[in-house]
């Protein structure tokens, strides 16, 4: 193990302060004369960083993303592909960017959703930005052959060797990443292939961003993958996040529904289906124009909610006019106003 960053003072969430901290002194080597150079030559360096839950993914990952760029903290730890996105399109050459369960929008089995189709383009187009991106998911089987193959450098797994003890990883170059998926995917076996080295990595939890804003930033991520019918848990600043959606929704809705009946329109529909209806076409149709991974019984909620609340809003409105008028004639309110004039 190497000390490295000596020269600054870090604080755990613990409390206790440290000068430095440790970086295995075969892992280190890797980034140096790998990772590092890569992104100075314009290329970017994405890495995968895997293990069981608790096993301290988050924390080399984090220690990995400071000790390429020290100015790496919680506003460029990301926990949905829409915090991904906006991170990389408003990063700056050499920035390292921490998407933290990345499993929330790259998962094998979603791999038809408009999540991953965003995600591989632009993936496909940031190399010119030449970024530091660190992958934190379970397992490198979860991910698509894209993302496992292709377009990562390294796998870094982390484990515990007892159970109990944290602080293991094994390290996987780009060859022997490729060999381990193509080779442990049908059983989902990590010892299937030999990693390169195997190493040690400390516990700097707090170090880097304080741990309550984090869990906080998370949460919030995690509330806002939560199903559109459940409202119970979410902030009002999600709340109204998930409103203007249901209001998108709901007009593109409507206008779809415009364009199949112009295109439609001197043909008749024996099967026509009522507005509050959420056809599967229309499903893949708005998975295309918004950021979020919607079935099509979600769509429908979305649509109703939308004009539910379009309703609500009508009848404010309404009823504002209406005692606008009241007042003018010399009412004060609706109770006050008589059945019959004349």
């Amino acid at each position: 193990m190497v000390i490295i960053h000596s020269d600054k003072i870090f604080t755990h969430s613990t409390g206790s302060t440290h000068q430095g901290y440790y970086m295995d002194d075969t892992l280190k080597p890797n980034i140096d004369d790998y990772l590092i150079p890569a992104v100075k030559n314009k290329w970017d360096a994405i890495v995968l960083v895997c293990g069981m839950e608790g096993s301290g993914k988050t924390t080399l990952a984090s220690q990995l993303a400071f000790y390429v760029d020290q100015n790496f903290g919680l506003l460029t730890t990301v926990f949905t592909p829409e915090q991904l996105m906006k991170a990389i399109d408003e990063s700056h050459i050499g920035q390292a960017i921490v998407f933290d369960e990345a499993v929330m929008g790259m998962l094998a089995q979603d791999a038809a959703t408009a999540v991953q189709s965003i995600l591989i383009k632009k993936f496909v187009t940031i190399r010119k930005k030449r970024l530091f991106i660190f992958l934190v998911i379970p397992s490198i089987f979860m991910l698509r052959k894209y993302f496992a193959i292709f377009r990562t450098r390294a796998l870094v797994h982390t484990y515990s060797p007892d159970g109990i003890t944290r602080g293991s990883f094994k390290f996987y170059s780009f060859e022997t990443k490729r060999k381990l998926y193509i080779r442990g995917l049908k059983e989902y076996d990590q010892g299937v292939v030999q990693p390169d080295f195997i190493g040690k990595f400390q516990d700097t939890e707090g170090y880097f961003y304080n741990a309550d804003e984090y869990d906080e930033k998370k949460e919030d991520a995690i509330r806002l993958l939560t199903p559109i019918e459940d409202k119970s848990k979410l902030t009002n600043t999600q709340a109204r996040q998930v409103k203007e959606r249901n209001l998108f929704i709901a007009f593109s809705y409507n206008l779809f529904r415009y364009h199949i009946e112009w295109k439609n329109r001197f043909k008749t529909s024996k099967n026509e289906k009522p507005a509050t209806c959420a056809p599967e076409d229309f499903s893949r149709f708005i998975k295309k124009k918004i950021d979020y991974t919607l079935g099509p019984t979600q769509v429908k909620s979305a649509i109703l909610e939308g004009y539910k609340f379009l309703e609500q809003e009508q009848q404010v409105k309404e009823e504002i006019e209406k005692k606008k008028k009241l007042i003018v004639r010399g009412f004060k309110s609706v109770q006050e106003e008589p059945e019959f004039e004349g």
